[in-house]
């Protein structure tokens, strides 16, 4: 348990059962939760699962797919009397809930930038911004497989504890950067961080991003144009994870 695992999953034809073996020298105990819906597919699936003994010993552990589509978390807890959970509905690309008062943009919440913080009908939904970024991602051109499991690993390396949801910015995302892009930068140094990008040398700098449609691409955060079909290795094309949270 406490493993990260990647999945690609097909559409469910009916809820989903997780099994879960705790073993000793002497005995081996098998438990299963069925889910209270289908898995859908090209959604992020996020297993938590606790277990309590007789003399209060807990045992914890999550497995984790990165982000695709959206989030969906399973949270169980088992013992010997059977098991309690929750579950989210698949939906908007989310990290979650959070409590207490949402930050201001261009500040940082639990190590990550707050790009955004936008407040309607009661609830704040906040855009984070990992500060750390990868590039040159080595992936087979023109295989969309291939670059998913190269963002994903890349993602899995930047993603923040206490966070959930991490992913691909869309499009719009890295359009709004783009138009403020001065104001991120200046923010970032004041606040002792990496910047988006500095146009150097002549060089031409990208960001992965996800479509819609679910393919991976790249934006051009000067120019402002997308590439299909991104090259391997590039130094110049680099990747942020993104987040989604929502203030009640």
């Amino acid at each position: 348990m406490g493993k990260h695992i990647h999945a690609y999953l097909p559409e469910a034809s009916g809820p989903a059962t997780i099994k879960v073996s705790l073993a000793t020298r002497n005995i081996t105990k098998s438990y299963s939760y069925s889910c209270t819906d289908e898995l859908k597919a090209n959604y992020k699936i996020r297993i938590t699962g606790t277990y309590t003994d007789e003399s209060g010993i807990t045992l914890n552990g999550t497995m984790t797919g990165v982000a695709w589509e959206g989030t969906k978390d399973i949270i169980f807890n088992f013992d010997e009397n059977g098991s309690t959970s929750s579950e989210n509905n698949p939906g908007d690309i989310t990290g979650g809930e959070e409590t207490g008062e949402a930050p201001a943009a261009g500040s940082l919440y639990k190590g990550c930038y707050v790009l955004k913080s936008v407040t309607s009908g009661g609830a704040t939904t906040v855009t984070l911004v990992s500060t750390g970024s990868r590039n040159a991602l080595t992936f087979t051109r023109g295989n969309q497989a291939s670059v998913s499991e190269a963002v994903n690993n890349a993602i899995a390396e930047l993603a923040t504890d206490g966070i959930t949801g991490w992913r691909l910015p869309s499009l719009e995302e890295m359009v709004y950067v783009k138009e403020n892009l001065e104001t991120i930068n200046g923010n970032l140094t004041n606040l002792g961080q990496d910047i988006i990008v500095e146009k150097s040398g002549g060089s031409v700098y990208s960001y992965y991003f996800m479509t819609s449609s679910g393919e991976i691409n790249t934006y051009n955060i000067f120019r402002g144009d997308t590439d299909n079909n991104p090259n391997s290795g590039l130094k110049s094309v680099i990747l942020r994870a993104f987040a989604t949270v929502t203030f009640k």
